[in-house]
C-alpha cells in the first residue's frame, strides 16, 4: 500500500507544480526569473523542475503518470496562454508593420484623390469660364440657361425638353 501512496504524492507534486505554473506563481528561483523576463513556458521540463522530480517521469508516452502527462500536453496546447514577452513583441511588431503598410497605401490613395479632385476643380473652372458662369454659380449672361448659352439651346433638337432652374441670387 505504501508504493501507491508514493505514486499519489509524486503525482500530486506534478499537479500542484502545473497549477502554480498556470497561475504564474512558480516557487523555484530559475522559473521565477523566467516568469519575470516573460520567457516561462509550460512543458514537461518546467513542470518537473517545479515539482522537484525528473521530467522522464512524465515526458515519455508510457509514463507512470498519464494523467499528469495529458494535463501538461493540454496546457501546452492552449493558444494564447503561456506566451512569452518575446512572442507578444514579435506579434506586435508584425501588426505594426502591417498597419504602417496600410497607412502608406491610404496616404498614397488620398494623394491620388486630392490630385484628381484638383484636376476636376480646374476642369469645372474651365467649363464655367467657357459657358460664362461665375464661380458663385451666377450667370454672367442673363440669356444663358443653367450654364448653357442661348445659341446652344436654340440649336438643340426640338424633342429635347429643357426645364428652367432658379439660380440663387
Amino acid at each position: 500500500m505504501k508504493p501507491n501512496t508514493a505514486l499519489n504524492e509524486i503525482e500530486q507534486d506534478f499537479l500542484e507544480a502545473l497549477m502554480r505554473l498556470q497561475t504564474g506563481q512558480p516557487q523555484t528561483p530559475r522559473l521565477k526569473d523566467l516568469l519575470k523576463r516573460g520567457k516561462l513556458k509550460i512543458g514537461f521540463g518546467t513542470v518537473a523542475e517545479e515539482a522537484g522530480h525528473s521530467p522522464t517521469l512524465i515526458r515519455q508516452q508510457n509514463s507512470k503518470y498519464p494523467t499528469v502527462r495529458q494535463k501538461v500536453l493540454n496546457a501546452k496546447a492552449i493558444p494564447g496562454r503561456h506566451r512569452t514577452a518575446d512572442d507578444v513583441i514579435k506579434e506586435l511588431r508584425l501588426t505594426n508593420a502591417q498597419l504602417k503598410r496600410q497607412v502608406e497605401q491610404l496616404i498614397s490613395s488620398n494623394a491620388a484623390l486630392v490630385g484628381r479632385m484638383f484636376d476636376l476643380e480646374q476642369a469645372i473652372e474651365i467649363e464655367r469660364t467657357r459657358f460664362g458662369v461665375q464661380a458663385a454659380g451666377r450667370l454672367s449672361n442673363p440669356n444663358t440657361v443653367v450654364g448653357i448659352p442661348k445659341a446652344q439651346v436654340e440649336d438643340a433638337p426640338k424633342n429635347l425638353s429643357l426645364k428652367s432652374i432658379d439660380l440663387p441670387e
